[in-house]
């Protein structure tokens, strides 16, 4: 089995933002992942990106689709992806989520609390980096994070 944990966070609301993604393969944790998000964006397009990434993910490693079960806190997120809301905003987005939904239909996912979500540090950490970057935040050991 393989569990992708999937999160997102964005510095201010809209602002810069990220993404973080971890992989459970098989009970050993595989990867790690952070995206910073540098443009002003807001933290429904970002949990659509974080998702989208994850499918990203399962390309790049040749996943078995039926494999693969996504957890997200994100109920707006995971309601476009299972196709229980209809879009209203961010609909570039939505449908290139719906869009990778049909290539991998046997792709599982789960919602799950946020303070249970290990991506949701990575998230986070990327979105500072991303404010730091952009001199949103000061930091004197700002290269630490």
């Amino acid at each position: 089995m393989i569990d992708i944990y999937v999160d997102a966070s964005c510095y201010r609301n809209p602002g810069p933002g990220g993404v973080g993604i971890v992989v459970n393969h098989n009970g050993s944790w595989e990867e790690r992942c952070e995206i910073s998000i540098e443009d002003t964006t807001t933290s429904s397009k970002l949990e659509l990106m974080a998702i989208i990434e994850a499918f990203n993910l399962i390309r790049k490693r040749k996943y078995k689709a039926r494999e693969v079960l996504i957890h997200s806190d994100s109920q707006y997120a995971l309601g476009i992806v299972e196709g229980v809301f209809l879009p209203k905003k961010n609909i570039e987005l939505c449908n290139k989520l719906q869009d990778l939904a049909c290539i991998f239909p046997e792709v599982k996912y789960k919602h799950i609390r946020g303070e249970e979500n290990p991506a949701d540090i990575y998230a986070r950490k990327a979105s500072m980096k991303a404010a730091i970057k952009l001199g949103l935040i000061f930091l004197d050991k700002a290269n630490e994070l």
